[in-house]
């Protein structure tokens, strides 16, 4: 069986990725939190810092998001982070 791609826009490029039940919308959600930061340069620790903790943030997302819902309201609810993230 073959599932529709989720996609977002990141950095004025379009990003696709698979569907539950894979990784894919916590990866969406990682990128989407990241988008609401400059990039201060390759390698640096603050970087790093956002990089894990959009991770962690995406991650908890997805477990507590029940099975039978879609990719995308992991999606939604990064997004309702992202907001609170730029205020």
């Amino acid at each position: 069986m073959w599932l529709d791609a989720i996609e977002a826009e990141y950095k004025g490029g379009k990003v696709f990725s698979v569907p539950a039940p894979a990784s894919g919308a916590m990866f969406i959600s990682a990128l989407g939190l990241l988008s609401t930061f400059e990039h201060e340069g390759e390698g640096s620790a603050i970087d790093l810092h956002r990089t894990t903790e959009a991770m962690k943030v995406s991650s908890a997302l997805r477990l507590v998001e029940p099975a039978n819902k879609s990719s995308h309201s992991v999606y939604e609810q990064s997004s309702e982070i992202q907001s609170s993230c730029r205020n």
